[in-house]
C-alpha cells in the first residue's frame, strides 16, 4: 500500500515490526494491540485515513486493559470482540468506511 499506510504501521508497531505482516494477522491477537493502545490505534486509524466509523467504536474490537487479564474466562464473560485484521484495515481504507 501507500507510504501513508506504512508510516501509520511504523508509528504503532515500530519500524522493524512491520516486516512479515500478512493480511490475515489480527490486530489484537497477533500484533498484541489491546486496551488503551487499541483505542488509540482505532482513533488514529480513523483520523489518519478519514474513515467513517458508521457507529463502530474501538470497544467493539479491543478488550479493555485490566489487571485481571490473566483470568481468560473473565474476558469471555464480557463478550467476544469483533476481529480486525490487516486485510480488513486495507479494505476499510479503500472504502473510506467500516
Amino acid at each position: 500500500m501507500n507510504n501513508k499506510w506504512i508510516k501509520f504501521l511504523e508509528r504503532h508497531l515500530g519500524k522493524h515490526e512491520i516486516d512479515g505482516l500478512s493480511d490475515d494477522m489480527e490486530i489484537e491477537d497477533d500484533l498484541g494491540i489491546s486496551g488503551e493502545d487499541g483505542y488509540e490505534f482505532f482513533e488514529d486509524f480513523c483520523q489518519t485515513f478519514n474513515i467513517d466509523t458508521k457507529g463502530n467504536s474501538a470497544a467493539e474490537f479491543f478488550h479493555p486493559e485490566s489487571f485481571l487479564n490473566f483470568f481468560k474466562f473473565w474476558q469471555k464473560d464480557v463478550g467476544e470482540k469483533k476481529k480486525l485484521t490487516i486485510g480488513m484495515l486495507k479494505k476499510i481504507i479503500e472504502q473510506g468506511s467500516f
